[in-house]
């Protein structure tokens, strides 16, 4: 913990967003790549619940965890779409 340092002069007005970091910071491939391992997650972790016959409470987390998995999705699919 001695290792750590200090930061003093953080901007918190500065924030850049998840949308524009994705924009200015990313490749389109890598950013295609990241959409389609997102929809597979949502799709692999439904289908996963199903196959295994989870309880109402599992199938209620694995459905969570599908809607965040599309929502990163979506996220990349609109900052592919601002892209250049």
């Amino acid at each position: 913990m001695k290792k750590l340092e200090v930061v003093n002069d953080v901007d918190f007005e500065r924030r850049v967003s998840a949308l524009q970091y994705i924009v200015e910071n990313k490749a389109k491939g890598k950013v295609i790549v990241l959409i389609v391992l997102y929809l597979l997650l949502a799709v692999l972790v439904i289908l996963n619940a199903y196959v295994e016959k989870y309880s109402v409470g599992l199938c209620v987390l694995s459905g969570g965890i599908a809607l965040v998995g599309v929502y990163f999705a979506i996220l990349h699919i609109v900052a592919l779409t601002k892209m250049k």
